[in-house]
């Protein structure tokens, strides 16, 4: 958010960039994504309330779905970086940015060491999915999937103690305001997926606000009433961005665009990612009884570094009860904690921290069901008594998959 890596805060006369991105126009428009954002969502604002979950909701390791399957233009097998990378280059605005004189500078920086940056694409890889998962279910910029790289460097845990935090580099009050848990327990700020709900749904509104993916990263950098007043009180320049922003908002626009025009086109700029290949994020629920991190990586099969990749909220290394239901796991620890969760005595008590909302008059007659804020795909299948499963092949979903208010889930076949 306020907050730009060290090594990009140089001194660049925003007048001098703003020339040099002439060549920028307004939003372009792309064709909806059919991708299916790999997530369960999770309501922001979260109430604690106690659900008794019966037997028959199935969270086996069998029911946990790779992000292949998810998406039908991706023949089976491990997902690899040119997949990914071209699902972004689609969604991904040309504008003709690539080719200003100030990006093609950036760029050739960027890829001056190509194996450095190979190795650091391929460390993002698995954020960088998840994260563009979301980009794509809301039809968004690609450009938008590549905030974090420019925020943490995608890690969930940068490693910074000050007044940003996470994946995203909310603070506090931003967080806050965007419905984000902070307390001395647990700050969402530093939980993958809390964050990237946030913060995807907060670009999405600073899109929605400026039409314009540079002014809404710009908003984003430098916040959106100084984007506005700079726009109000002072006339657009030829690039159609205003010219009295601070001058490391402009570089943190430029570092986003030269990235996104190297991502977009690996290959131009000497980067083979054709043999990169990594593990996807699945969201599975939190195993009851561990209340530390320790615990909950030996649990997992993770290093607790590996773990804090993704879940680095728990403040203190404890977990508190009522801390959110759900884990961002690579697969491999995600099946490892369903089938302890498969196998545990203790399945009739789950504590979930959902919004309740009212149930339907008449659960043995419906049909279909009217997602509201708070609801998720296990709270469902519980509410008409199915198995999770079941619920996902009716409605051709995988456990990864986002519902949102106003959704209508069947119940039955169709």
């Amino acid at each position: 958010m306020k907050h730009f890596c060290q090594d990009c805060l140089v001194t660049l006369p925003s007048l001098m960039f703003a020339l040099v991105l002439s060549g920028c126009s307004g939003l372009a428009s792309r064709p909806n994504s059919s991708y299916s954002t790999p997530s369960i969502e999770i309501s922001a604002d979260i109430s604690t309330s106690t659900l008794s979950l019966p037997s028959s909701v199935d969270i086996t390791a069998a029911s946990i779905t790779p992000t292949p399957a998810l998406n039908p233009t991706i023949e089976g097998g491990a997902p690899t970086a040119p997949n990914v990378l071209r699902r972004l280059r689609a969604q991904l605005v040309d504008d003709g940015n690539c080719r200003t004189v100030a990006i093609e500078r950036e760029v050739r920086g960027l890829a001056r060491r190509p194996d450095a940056l190979k190795l650091k694409i391929e460390r993002a890889l698995p954020l960088l999915e998840y994260v563009l998962a979301a980009v794509e279910q809301r039809n968004l910029p690609g450009q938008f999937a590549l905030v974090p790289w420019a925020e943490s460097g995608f890690r969930a845990d940068p490693g910074n103690r000050g007044s940003v935090q996470g994946l995203w580099q909310f603070t506090e009050s931003t967080g806050r305001a965007h419905g984000l848990r902070i307390d001395r327990r647990y700050d969402g700020r530093r939980a993958a997926i809390d964050s990237t709900l946030a913060a995807v749904e907060h670009l999405e509104a600073l899109q929605q606000e400026f039409s314009d993916w540079r002014l809404a990263l710009l908003a984003y950098n430098a916040g959106a009433f100084r984007v506005a007043r700079a726009i109000r009180n002072h006339p657009l320049n030829a690039a159609g961005l205003p010219a009295t922003l601070a001058p490391h908002s402009y570089v943190y626009l430029q570092k986003i665009s030269a990235l996104a025009c190297i991502l977009g086109d690996a290959q131009r700029h000497g980067l083979d990612t054709a043999t990169l290949t990594f593990e996807p994020l699945v969201e599975v629920p939190r195993p009851l009884g561990i209340n530390s991190a320790r615990e909950l990586a030996r649990t997992s099969a993770l290093t607790l570094a590996e773990l804090l990749n993704y879940n680095a909220a728990f403040a203190d290394g404890s977990i508190p009860s009522n801390a959110p239901p759900t884990l961002l796991l690579p697969e491999r620890a995600a099946r490892a904690v369903a089938s302890i969760e498969a196998n545990s005595s203790d399945l009739d008590e789950v504590h979930l921290d959902i919004q309740v909302t009212a149930s339907p008059a008449n659960t043995d007659q419906a049909t279909d069901h009217l997602v509201t804020r708070g609801d998720n795909l296990w709270r469902i299948a519980r509410l008409y008594r199915l198995k999770l499963r079941d619920l996902l092949r009716i409605n051709n979903l995988s456990p990864r998959s986002v519902i949102r208010p106003g959704q209508r889930i069947r119940i039955v076949p169709d």
